[in-house]
């Protein structure tokens, strides 16, 4: 019997009965959405890396080493470094406010930091762009399961990937997302930095014999800056990389995640210890260098995508039990980024939508509302949705792309460049604006949307890098442009960020 599909099954079963046990603890909307803020640095730091590193990182980024060499260190350094700065610059701010606001979603913080429903309505609806990421995650799965199992078509792959991440998540919501990518986040570690360190064993000294092989192949692969690779072909591209992961890291998915923890005494602790287990887990981009040493002729018909280069690997390095392990590893990489992403756009629909929009608005208007139906109610979207969503997805991952990394970046652009002016600017500003905060959210998110589609410029993480500093410029212009809150409301605000500044 084949061993991944064996090894697939175990590994399915303990994903549904992590989300069974989370289920236990998912109780209400709340605790759905975004946990009861109980859970250990540990496990919110593992969890916020898994998150992170995804299929893309695992098959997309290493796939783009075997392509261009060396150059792609680039994207492992700015990912694990640019994470750490800007959580260590907003993660206890962002924490504190929140927890003041009690908001489920980075929509619902925004517009409760600048008191303006019509921020929540927009930022929910470019959050829904984030259905395409999780349909570049499927891709993964397809690719990963058809070539393990070829009597399993890739489309039939992506489906069993997309309703398993489904079932867990509407049983045990945030709390199955937690215990899942506990799971999925320590066997990521470990084989990413398994992978890394086989290089060794392989090659010899990594650090100089792999340039000097992949030199002897093609002189660019060795180069620091590959001008064929067109993510970072120059100084001003790695610049763009680093900055694009600054707004990566504001990605709603990823920066929710500080409310999970217990206390503020823990986000110290996770501001370096997340990063660091980024660092391990991403140490696997460098896998794509080594698999073009062993494949100098290039993709061709051994490797039917530069996206396969990882997988292929595994199966030549590592005996075929171990190969299988590593690879349903991988797996688990495109599961940890799914059920992150899915539990936000659910809470968009469930939490932000309906309850923290039009039942609040109801509430406004002096109407009566039943709460315990609401809550309900509230519940059944969140749950229904997640099925919803998450079929959506389906079809879009049948289309396979033929640069995953590329997709991935485009489908999160949106949002990342429409949140991250709104959310530095709120978190420093003692005199926000909601006219502002919209000035850049609206024109980051246009930015991004025509320079990359409009292929202005090539490199998507330019464009993401661009788009964030747009956000951010245009939203500190509208602070003196536009005329700050003002009253009661405001003024708590205020005190919230001056309590934050001085701890």
């Amino acid at each position: 019997m084949n061993i991944f599909l064996i090894l697939m099954v175990i590994y399915i079963a303990a994903m549904l009965a992590l989300g069974y046990f989370g289920s236990k603890k998912a109780t209400d909307s709340t605790s759905y959405a975004t946990s009861k803020g109980d859970v250990s640095v540990f496990n919110v730091s593992i969890t916020f890396a898994a998150t992170f590193a995804s299929a893309g990182t695992f098959l997309g980024v290493a796939g783009q080493g075997f392509a261009y060499g060396v150059t792609n260190i680039w994207f492992w350094a700015s990912q694990w470094t640019s994470a750490g700065i800007i959580m260590a610059l907003i993660a206890r701010r962002y924490r504190r406010m929140n927890m003041n606001k009690n908001s489920a979603t980075v929509a619902d913080w925004i517009a409760d930091r600048y008191d303006s429903q019509g921020l929540r309505v927009w930022l929910a609806i470019v959050s829904l762009a984030q259905i395409a990421f999780i349909a570049s995650q499927l891709v993964g799965a397809g690719v990963i399961i058809n070539q393990m199992m070829p009597f399993i078509s890739y489309k039939m792959g992506v489906l069993i990937s997309a309703v398993v991440i489904i079932i867990y998540i509407s049983m045990g919501g945030s709390y199955a997302h937690i215990y899942t990518n506990i799971a999925q986040g320590i066997m990521m570690a470990i084989v990413g930095i398994i992978l890394a360190v086989s290089g060794f064993f392989v090659f010899g000294n990594i650090i100089t014999e792999v340039p000097a092989q992949l030199a002897a192949i093609d002189p660019k692969l060795a180069m620091p800056l590959n001008p064929d690779n067109g993510g970072y072909p120059d100084i001003l591209h790695v610049a763009g990389m680093f900055i694009a992961h600054f707004w990566w890291a504001l990605n709603p998915q990823l920066i929710n995640k500080v409310t999970y923890l217990k206390s503020e005494k823990d986000v110290k602790t996770f501001c370096w210890l997340g990063p660091l287990l980024m660092f391990l887990m991403c140490s696997v981009v460098l896998v794509g260098s080594y698999t073009r040493i062993l494949v100098p002729e290039g993709l061709g018909e051994t490797i039917s995508g530069m996206d396969s280069a990882v997988p292929y690997y595994v199966s030549m390095i590592f005996p075929k039990f171990i190969g299988a392990v590593f690879l349903v590893v991988i797996m688990a990489a495109m599961m940890s980024t799914v059920d992150g992403v899915l539990l936000y756009v659910s809470s968009i629909l469930g939490c932000t939508l309906y309850k923290n929009t039009y039942v609040a608005n109801r509430v406004s208007k002096g109407e009566k509302v039943d709460m315990e139906k609401v809550e309900r109610t509230t519940m059944n979207i969140l749950k229904y949705s997640t099925f919803l969503i998450g079929l959506i997805a389906v079809p879009i991952a049948f289309n396979k792309p033929s640069n995953l990394t590329a997709m991935l970046w485009g489908a999160a652009g949106p949002i990342m460049s429409a949140v991250a002016g709104p959310v530095v600017i709120g978190i420093y500003s003692k005199r926000p604006s909601a006219k502002a905060a919209a000035l850049g959210s609206v024109l980051g998110c246009l930015s991004f949307l025509v320079l990359y589609f409009g292929k202005i410029v090539s490199s998507v993480y330019l464009c993401c890098a661009i788009g964030g500093l747009v956000s951010v410029v245009l939203c500190v212009i509208g602070l003196y442009v536009f005329p700050p809150m003002a009253g009661e409301k405001a003024e708590k605000i205020f005190q919230i960020v001056e309590d934050a500044s001085t701890d």
